[in-house]
């Protein structure tokens, strides 16, 4: 049959059986004394068969492979590394499904008026400091840092108060960067070098935060987390870190939201 007549039986449009034709997924055969192509029913299994596979991300050249002289052992061995591929990609999709969640539970706990300062397990991460900072990140942190921002969301920006500012200046030095943290570097497959800053992970007092500028803190802006701790009978030391959440506008003015942590004993 013609192209149109076997385009209506397939359900698919001529232009894209012509395009199979050329790159080798099927084989039409030329009408003598014309230029036209002929196909038939096992062309349509061709076909078909393509489909399946290209809906499950093979290119054209490898589907034209499998309808051509492919072996059983190349589809299984093909299928075997796509099934890899789609878990990653499932365990990836699963963790931007979790970064949202995060992001949505905190517009819940403003409409529930949630208290801001809690306790807050924060895993082993790596962070690297690229503002805030008196000079310009090296090579090494700037690749890094280039590396992360190519995986938001399942890395995230950074930011700390170093201990030394944090318990003795009023005015804050804060720093701003990128994190990841350990379970992530490891499903994303990124390999850090020294260059970025492993961070344990700890138990923290948590304070949450809008601000306009998170590069301008005070003391009196974490004072509740002091606070705290002094009601805990709790002593805070190292450096404060965090994330950025969100930013947005407020009351007409613009705000970011982000979140503090500073260890405890």
């Amino acid at each position: 049959m013609k192209v149109h007549e076997f385009s209506a039986r397939l359900g698919i449009p001529a232009s894209k059986i012509r395009y199979y034709d050329r790159y080798g997924v099927i084989s039409g055969r030329r009408l003598e004394g014309n230029n036209y192509r002929e196909y038939d029913t096992k062309d349509a299994l061709d076909i078909y068969n393509a489909l399946m596979f290209r809906s499950f991300d093979m290119s054209v050249s490898q589907a034209a492979g499998i309808n051509g002289e492919c072996r059983l052992k190349d589809v299984n061995d093909w299928l075997s590394r796509h099934i890899v591929e789609v878990e990653r990609q499932i365990a990836l999709e699963q963790m931007r499904l979790e970064r949202l969640q995060q992001m949505k539970e905190y517009f819940t706990d403003i409409r529930e008026g949630q208290t801001r300062v809690e306790k807050f397990r924060l895993q082993k991460n790596y962070e690297v400091w690229t503002f805030g900072t008196d000079r310009p990140p090296n090579p090494k942190t700037a690749q890094i840092a280039r590396t992360l921002a190519e995986h938001l969301p399942f890395s995230y920006v950074a930011l700390k108060i170093p201990e030394d500012s944090l318990f003795g200046d009023q005015v804050y030095q804060v720093q701003a960067g990128l994190g990841i943290l350990e379970e992530n570097r490891v499903r994303c497959g990124l390999d850090l070098t020294e260059a970025a800053f492993e961070i344990a992970g700890a138990e923290r007092l948590t304070i949450w935060l809008e601000k306009e500028d998170p590069f301008h803190l005070t003391r009196a802006e974490l004072e509740p987390i002091f606070k705290e701790a002094a009601l805990q009978g709790v002593e805070l030391f190292g450096d404060a870190v965090g994330r950025m959440y969100l930013g947005y506008t407020m009351n007409g003015r613009r705000v970011h939201c982000f979140a503090l942590g500073i260890c405890f004993r």
